[in-house]
């Protein structure tokens, strides 16, 4: 069974770019525009990995993050935050990742190969993490 990804940006563009570069390699990937729905579905799907956007209308992605993080059977699940933020606020990625409590920043624009190295690697260091807790 694939891997579920849900993508949550407020920019179509860019939910369509990163909904390609990952059905390329067989991910399951459902895209939406806005975090109201991308926590409804979330909560409904649980999705194997979040990525998400920083700066949306409505519910922000560190409101987002903050909602996933408070619920019982999402809090685990491995969040990538994306944002422009990265690149004009002089910040590093370690700066971003660890103040909005995801697992992983990437500043827009992105790399698609970056994307999907950092996307793979979550995935690894998941099996890796419950591997371990299964012989512990």
């Amino acid at each position: 069974m694939p891997r579920r990804i849900l993508i949550v940006d407020d920019e179509p563009d860019v939910v369509h770019i990163i909904q390609t570069i990952l059905k390329s390699k067989g991910y399951d990937v459902t895209g939406v525009t806005d975090g109201k729905t991308g926590l409804e579905l979330a909560q409904r799907d649980k999705p194997d990995l979040i990525l998400c956007d920083l700066m949306m209308p409505g519910m922000s992605g560190l409101e987002f993050i903050k909602q996933v993080r408070n619920h019982p059977k999402l809090r685990t699940t491995p969040i990538i935050a994306l944002s422009a933020l990265g690149t004009s606020s002089g910040k590093s990625e370690e700066f971003w990742r660890r103040g909005l409590n995801a697992d992983d920043f990437i500043s827009k624009p992105f790399d698609p190969l970056d994307l999907l190295g950092r996307v793979e690697f979550l995935f690894r260091r998941q099996n890796y993490l419950s591997t371990q807790d299964e012989t512990s």
